[in-house]
């Protein structure tokens, strides 16, 4: 009996001891990944911004120059053609948003409640600390979950850099419970 737990406790010691090899294989590539991301956006971010700063800039003058000249641009309709592209004119209304908006909606009673969004949603938090038998008098219940989880011990960090590969079927191992003796 006490060989049959041992034989458990050997497979499950691998399992877990394959997976923390795993995780620390993907956090160190996962980690490199990180590095040569930023050493990439750090030699982008510069150039990016000052063509933002440029782009933003030049927009701004169109949208002067289209205000300016409106009446020429637009004197046949709500397009204006350059080789470049197209200016387009519109115009949308739109509801402003006032600061008593949601005050004097209220006021006006139903009409104006009409217009007025109100969400329910239950507060699961405050749900959790009820009794039992107010939970079910709400058509809730509390249960219990199994569940399992784990904690790898951290070994001492070992820096290396390089491409780290995963190959498929490199564990080998029987499941636990099969046809290695472990039943």
């Amino acid at each position: 009996m006490a060989g049959k737990g041992l034989s458990y406790q050997t497979a499950i010691a691998q399992i877990m001891a394959d997976l923390a090899e795993y995780k620390r294989l993907y956090e160190a590539l996962a980690e490199e990944l990180r590095a040569e991301q930023e050493e990439v956006a750090l030699r982008y971010r510069a150039r990016l911004a000052c063509h933002v700063e440029w782009i933003e800039a030049l927009e701004a003058r169109l949208y002067e120059a289209a205000a300016q000249y409106h009446r020429e641009l637009f004197a046949d309709g709500d397009i204006f053609r350059a080789p470049a592209g197209t200016l387009i004119y519109s115009r949308v209304k739109r509801v402003v948003r006032g600061r008593r908006v949601l005050k004097s909606l209220l006021a006006l009673g139903d009409w104006g409640r009409a217009a007025v969004k109100i969400s329910y949603a239950v507060d699961w938090d405050k749900l959790e600390k009820w009794a039992d038998s107010a939970l079910e008098a709400v058509g809730a219940r509390r249960e219990v979950k199994e569940g399992y989880g784990y904690e790898l011990a951290t070994p001492k960090k070992k820096h290396r850099r390089g491409a780290i590969y995963c190959a498929p079927g490199v564990i080998n191992h029987a499941p636990v419970g099969g046809k290695d003796g472990n039943q």
